[in-house]
């Protein structure tokens, strides 16, 4: 009776041991990220939001939750490369501090060490050449006396052209072309640019180009595929307070129209995080299709200044209207699409 007591007390020590020696090791194994380690990472990301503001100093609603979505990625294991992956996913190369040296950002790294160089070899090749045809200094020593000298001095005086030509020769044709080629790529460049980065919104009257919208549903929304329908395009998020106030009146609106099939409603969440926005949706009952703005590829083809925005696409995918800022009244937003379905 005494040997089966202690055994079942060596037993027991031997679990409490085990058990105690676990709980450590799973605690080890799973740390919480500290704030240091979160804003290590946030400060190398900009807001999408907001412009050349580093996410770890970002004062706003939005990246409050980007840094706790940092927080939850560490601690679910994910390295900063993961991280920095999913931001460019979700919001596109801008929000990265450094852009990588990949596709067209290689240009900014290539092209100008190579037009220095191209420019310093026409340089290095002007200064041989006229090296090399600098006029030999002839001796005048008693030209009287030396018949060759006052030979040479006579042909030199007969024909001085020649002798420029030979002692200023132009450059090869090739190197200018070459040169003038990198230079008006140089200026093309910078010119597309300029272009791109001072473009406007998309004008009322011109056709709005194809984009695809990919919803939280995993449904694929081409806007191609809506011609002959007028189409609405709202621009949202889950930390926009306007966007809240205004959702329930674009539901109401959008279910008024659904039955007609006339017309299609677009969500688009702009720089959300996914669980968020699906709070969202659920939290006022949306029901027309949603889905995010990938790399903000869509938001920037409309050149949306902020949430909330709405765009009015007519049947024949011209753009008819847009309106900055929510909507206070079903009758908005009906003024602005019975017109276009009577066309």
């Amino acid at each position: 009776m005494k040997q089966q007591t202690r055994n079942h007390f060596i037993f027991i020590v031997i679990l409490i041991a085990l058990f105690w020696g676990l709980v450590p090791a799973v605690h080890a194994q799973t740390p919480f990220p500290s704030d240091n380690e979160v804003n290590q990472i946030a400060s190398k990301l900009y807001c999408p939001v907001c412009e050349n503001i580093p996410l770890d100093v970002c004062g706003t609603t939005a990246c409050a939750q980007w840094r706790e979505l940092i927080r939850q990625k560490l601690a679910e294991g994910w390295t900063e490369e993961q991280i920095n992956d999913y931001f460019v996913q979700q919001y596109g190369e801008r929000v990265l501090a450094v852009p990588p040296r990949r596709g067209f950002n290689w240009l900014f790294y290539v092209l100008p060490p190579v037009i220095f160089l191209v420019g310093l070899g026409i340089v290095i090749r002007m200064l041989r050449k006229n090296r090399k045809s600098a006029p030999a200094v002839i001796p005048l020593a008693e030209p009287e006396n030396d018949p060759y000298i006052q030979g040479v001095q006579g042909d030199i005086m007969e024909s001085p052209g020649e002798v420029n030509k030979t002692a200023h020769r132009p450059l090869p044709l090739w190197v200018t072309i070459l040169a003038f080629t990198a230079l008006l790529g140089f200026l093309i460049f910078i010119g597309v640019g300029l272009q791109r980065a001072q473009a406007g919104p998309i004008t009322v009257g011109k056709k709005v180009p194809n984009f695809d919208l990919t919803t939280f549903d995993g449904e694929t929304i081409r806007l191609e595929n809506l011609l002959g329908k007028v189409v609405v395009i709202n621009f949202w998020a889950s930390w926009c307070d306007p966007c809240a106030q205004e959702a329930e009146i674009i539901e109401q609106v959008w279910r008024e129209y659904e039955p007609g099939g006339e017309v299609v409603f677009l969500g688009i969440g702009y720089t959300d995080i996914e669980p968020k926005a699906l709070a969202y949706l659920e939290q006022y009952d949306i029901t027309y299709p949603n889905g995010p703005d990938l790399g903000t590829k869509i938001s920037q083809m409309f050149r949306i200044r902020g949430v909330p925005e709405t765009y009015f696409i007519d049947r024949e995918g011209k753009l008819a209207y847009f309106h900055y800022g929510q909507f206070v009244s079903p009758s908005q937003i009906q003024d602005v699409i019975d017109p276009l379905l009577e066309k």
